[in-house]
């Protein structure tokens, strides 16, 4: 897992070739213009996703990938993470390389406006949760909302 700002993207190039693709258009493009939904980057070698989502209070589901990477920007807004040890598969989609697992070991952590996070294949991840951190403390009872693009980048 890694963890940084945008500003600092580019010292992650090295990452193979495809990543070196995804890192370049990140820091080419325009991403708060991007509408939600896919856009391709180098067809099924570097493909971004455009979410909104509303954030609430819930138990994280763990997924895993085996052969993409995972850059996950936030464009706007705060969500939380959890990261660690892949356990016990639980279910899979193999056409879009998702397993669902148990985790342990867990790190949670917040990402902010800026700020992304790599999940390299074979790493543990709970994405799209309620934040838990921040300079403004959070209600639990109010619905948070962000946007983000998640950059998928083949590695094999």
């Amino acid at each position: 897992m890694i963890l940084d700002t945008l500003d600092a993207i580019g010292k992650y190039a090295g990452l193979g070739p495809n990543f070196e693709t995804a890192v370049r258009w990140l820091q080419e493009t325009d991403t708060g213009a991007l509408e939600p939904g896919r856009t391709d980057i180098d067809g099924e070698k570097a493909y971004a996703v455009v979410s909104e989502n509303r954030l609430e209070p819930k138990e994280p589901a763990f997924e895993v990938h085996r052969r993409y990477a995972d850059i996950q920007v936030i464009l706007r807004g705060r969500e939380g993470f959890r990261y660690g040890r892949e356990g016990k598969e639980l279910s899979g989609k193999p056409e879009n390389d998702v397993w669902f697992c148990e985790a342990d070991r867990q790190v949670p952590f917040d990402l902010e406006e800026g700020g992304f996070t790599v999940f390299l294949p074979g790493e543990a991840h709970a994405p799209g949760l309620y934040p838990e951190k921040g300079e403004k403390p959070l209600s639990p009872a109010a619905p948070v909302t962000d946007r983000k693009i998640v950059v998928k980048v083949l590695m094999d």
